[in-house]
């Protein structure tokens, strides 16, 4: 099984990597958009392995990233995986590279500990460095998800997989 991700054709473990990261952040930016103004969401996030090994392929990754100063990411990445990759997804790498100093803050703001160090390799950054989770991947998981946790309304169903969906008339999820 392939998916179209992150630029480029990725296998299933690795668009698994992305989609649960990608997941638990949007499962927590709904529940406290629903918050913030005055609701509580309703959220089911799927996850197909017990509680104690969630987090797929996310799990096992250091999640380094290089980005400048303020966040930004490498400006030779996109060209690089372009350079590489005959089929690289240019609009995705560069709403990757627009939406990194947000992303950032947003792991940081909800419990992610980002170490930073000076690169070890040149790049095509000046004054920038490496990022990566204190704990690797597996850290990005337990803090989002723990964060997930902790709201109302919503809930993390482990052992869980998604074989289809249930819509109403209007095209709403209803199981």
């Amino acid at each position: 099984r392939r998916r179209q991700l992150a630029g480029h054709q990725r296998s299933g473990r690795e668009a698994l990597r992305l989609r649960q990261c990608a997941g638990l952040c949007a499962a927590i930016s709904y529940a406290e958009t629903a918050r913030d103004h005055g609701r509580t969401a309703r959220v089911a996030v799927l996850e197909r392995a017990p509680r104690e090994e969630r987090g797929g392929a996310t799990r096992y990754t250091t999640a380094r990233i290089r980005i400048d100063d303020d966040n930004n990411l490498d400006p030779t990445f996109v060209d690089a995986v372009a350079a590489t990759h005959r089929d690289a997804n240019i609009p995705y790498l560069q709403t990757l590279e627009r939406e990194t100093p947000g992303s950032i803050r947003f792991v940081e703001e909800h419990g992610v500990e980002l170490i930073h160090y000076p690169h070890g390799l040149a790049t095509g950054i000046h004054g920038g460095r490496e990022a990566a989770p204190a704990g690797g991947g597996k850290a990005i998981v337990e803090a989002l998800a723990t964060r997930l946790e902790a709201v109302d309304g919503v809930e993390i169903l482990y052992e869980t997989e998604a074989v289809d969906l249930v819509t109403d008339e209007r095209g709403a999820v209803t199981g």
